[in-house]
């Protein structure tokens, strides 16, 4: 039985791909990079880790609905034997796309994971850096790029223009969970339409 340390699932997410798709996060990272808009996302625990069939099974309403899958983290690629059996789980699941955002840059996943780096459609790579903002979708740091490995994902993702940047907001009690690549300033002007609304928020780490 394989097993995933996993953070969470969120559907429908229009801010990481194409058209409505489920988001899954991994929990666990050893990049750290700094400035990093998810660093709770850094560490895993025994209580994180579920078998990838309990996850696809769940996911199975949202799958036969969604236009595609983008699985972040964390580190995807740091789990490689999971990473492996929700993609294939997925592609039979789905007709739409997959997408996967990596920290690793593409010379080290294709050295270190020749044939794990070909089952999505298409990868974001590379460290996110805080010092080298870009202003393409779903795109972290200018440094990054889109690696396209097959049709559907070059008829996707070769051109970005077509979307817009934006994120996904989904209230928890009492907490509010995101989804996107927000753009520098963001979460303190957010932060603070809050204040002066008279809502109390904080984040869980620095804004950038």
């Amino acid at each position: 039985m394989t097993t995933v340390a996993f953070s969470r699932a969120h559907f429908p997410v229009r801010s990481l791909g194409y058209g409505r798709r489920v988001g899954l996060w991994l929990q666990g990272c050893s990049i750290h990079c700094p400035g990093c808009i998810v660093p709770e996302s850094w560490e895993a625990q025994a209580e994180h880790v579920v078998p990838v069939g309990d996850i696809l099974s769940s996911l199975e309403p949202w799958l036969a609905e969604c236009d595609g899958v983008t699985i972040s983290g964390g580190e995807p690629f740091d789990q490689p034997n999971a990473l492996e059996a929700l993609l294939r789980g997925l592609r039979t699941a789905i007709d739409g796309d997959i997408l996967v955002f990596s920290g690793y840059g593409e010379g080290r996943l294709t050295a270190r994971f020749p044939h794990l780096v070909q089952l999505p459609d298409a990868i974001v790579t590379g460290p996110f850096q805080a010092d080298l903002p870009d202003e393409r979708p779903f795109i972290g740091s200018s440094n990054q790029k889109i690696v396209l490995n097959t049709a559907l994902g070059r008829q996707r993702y070769a051109d970005l223009r077509p979307y817009s940047r934006g994120l996904d907001f989904d209230v928890r009690e009492g907490e509010i969970v995101f989804a996107g690549v927000p753009r520098r300033g963001d979460w303190a002007a957010f932060a603070g339409a809050l204040n002066a609304a008279g809502v109390v928020a904080t984040t869980t780490h620095a804004a950038i």
